[in-house]
């Protein structure tokens, strides 16, 4: 389980950066966070 939450984690982190002006895509995030 913890293994998973370090991924989703990951992942949102990468996200954020992603994101650039700062502004997270919320749509974007949730399909890529499924």
């Amino acid at each position: 389980a913890s293994l998973l939450v370090g991924l989703l984690t990951k992942k949102f982190i990468n996200l954020i950066k992603q994101a650039g002006d700062g502004v997270l895509d919320l749509n974007k995030a949730a399909d890529t966070l499924e």
